[in-house]
């Protein structure tokens, strides 16, 4: 991926019909291609965040409802707001600034975020998951050492702005 924003515009099918001038290397070649394949985007905890349906899904939204999170492109991390426009999505992928974060958490390491979000200590998490209360805080460790913060409300707080943790009424969405 190039340096600046990449702005495209994606069809029902999926496929992209359009890229914006000025996207370097994402350019015309990627026109006609699906584009979770180009983009193949990953969420912070490694998993997939792009896919066939992701399109489908989107315009079944209410109007000018956005998808945003950060994803990984190409091993870069990048903010991705996708944009229902009538039948097709508008997506832009802006390179995040150095240091937003390092790499992916595991999905162990997000499921253990997510308890720890829900004010649970480490020795109750590691009985919920089964594991030891020290194992907890190695993956605590870990967490914090991926996200670059220092502690576990810096590490729920960074969780949320990246979209690793979800909102939900009353607090942290632990269901997902």
């Amino acid at each position: 991926m190039n340096s600046g924003p990449v702005v495209f515009r994606v069809g029902m099918d999926g496929r992209i019909r359009a890229v914006s001038q000025g996207s370097g290397g994402f350019s015309t070649c990627a026109v006609g291609r699906p584009c979770h394949q180009v983009v193949n985007a990953r969420a912070p905890c490694g998993t997939r965040r792009c896919g066939t349906d992701c399109v489908r899904r989107l315009t079944g939204q209410a109007p000018l409802e956005k998808q945003v999170g950060y994803v990984l492109v190409q091993r870069h991390p990048h903010r991705m707001r996708c944009t229902p426009v009538g039948e097709e999505v508008v997506v832009a992928l802006e390179p995040c600034p150095k240091g937003i974060y390092a790499e992916p958490l595991t999905p162990r390491e997000c499921e253990v975020l997510r308890w720890v979000a829900c004010g649970k200590t480490s020795r109750e998490i590691g009985t919920i998951l089964g594991i030891s209360s020290g194992t907890v805080r190695i993956h605590n460790e870990r967490i914090r050492a991926k996200l670059r913060v220092h502690t576990r409300a810096q590490a729920v707080a960074t969780g949320l702005a990246l979209g690793i943790l979800e909102h939900a009424e009353g607090g942290v969405d632990v269901s997902m």
